[in-house]
């Protein structure tokens, strides 16, 4: 997961990246935290690999949360990485 800061009266966002070695995912971003954090809940991806979103607010663009996860096709859907 990526912050990228905003600048020049475009506003912050959050960006979820997918790798894969089988399949190329489109990257999403996200303008607010809750519906992100919604998103993943609604996925099942468990609390304690879901970022923590909830301190200080970085004041660039990096690299904020990684983890690796192994997700079915229903949970790809529902995160928005495949139609």
């Amino acid at each position: 997961m990526q912050f990228i800061a905003g600048s020049a009266g475009t506003p912050s966002q959050y960006r979820l990246i997918a790798y894969s070695g089988v399949r190329t995912f489109p990257a999403l971003t996200f303008s607010d935290t809750a519906e992100l954090m919604q998103r993943l809940e609604a996925a099942g991806i468990p609390e304690d690999l879901r970022p923590q979103l909830d301190g200080p607010t970085p004041n660039e663009t990096t690299i904020i949360h990684s983890a690796n996860l192994v997700l079915k096709d229903a949970q790809l859907r529902i995160l928005g990485l495949v139609t």
